[in-house]
């Protein structure tokens, strides 16, 4: 253990790879709280499993089998999804990149760990809702009252341009351009904006929404 020490702490590079997450790469601050978590489980795989608190890990221990024996342990002792483990490997990946970079001597050892597949994931079938569907959910809603507009408005919104919720209900009316090809400019993860074409019958309802809410 004594000779352990002297090693570099794996714990140092975590700290510093977060803080160039947060300061160069302008990650949201979604990404930083699953990168945090996912190093929270790896410290934690070594604890129980190794036997080896965090302050003692070295990047000795940043290994390939190591690696993958984390993702077995997500899996089998904890019961995460494969989906969830190719999350927790995307983590670990950027972290093998960004050591591999501040320290040569452990470039091919982080070389291996970002080499590592993601696993294959069952594809199921999405289902998706007809345009009759669609239409006769549209038409139950009752809009005699504000509420029943604005959720036809939304629905309609979601439908014809396939935003996700969480962008639609971040989407201001500054973000949203009236006119000759309306559009409507959505945050998406990771900060990144996009514009989006409205048909002219949701802008309509968009309008008819403004109108009775002002």
């Amino acid at each position: 253990m004594k000779n352990k020490r002297k090693e570099k702490q794996l714990s140092m590079f975590i700290a510093s790879f977060y803080k160039m997450l947060r300061a160069e790469k302008g990650c949201s601050d979604n990404t930083l709280s699953t990168y945090s978590y996912t190093f929270v489980l790896f410290f934690k795989y070594f604890k129980e499993v190794k036997e080896i608190n965090f302050k003692d890990l070295t990047l000795k221990d940043f290994t390939k089998k190591n690696v993958l024996g984390f993702y077995d342990w997500l899996e089998n002792e904890r019961g995460n999804s494969i989906c969830s483990r190719n999350n927790r490997r995307a983590a670990i990946s950027s972290l093998a990149q960004f050591i591999a970079q501040e320290e040569p001597e452990y470039m091919h050892q982080c070389l291996e760990i970002t080499e590592i597949k993601r696993k294959k994931e069952d594809v199921k079938t999405v289902c998706h809702a007809s345009v009759d569907g669609l239409q006769l959910i549209l038409s139950s809603i009752k809009v005699d009252t504000i509420d029943g507009i604005r959720d036809r408005v939304m629905l309609t919104v979601l439908s014809v341009t396939g935003i996700r919720v969480s962008e639609l209900i971040n989407i201001k009316i500054c973000d949203v351009s009236f006119g000759y090809n309306s559009s409507i400019l959505v945050h998406g993860k990771g900060n990144k904006d996009r514009l989006v074409y409205l048909p002219n019958k949701a802008t309509s309802l968009i309008l008819d929404f403004l109108k009775v809410t002002k």
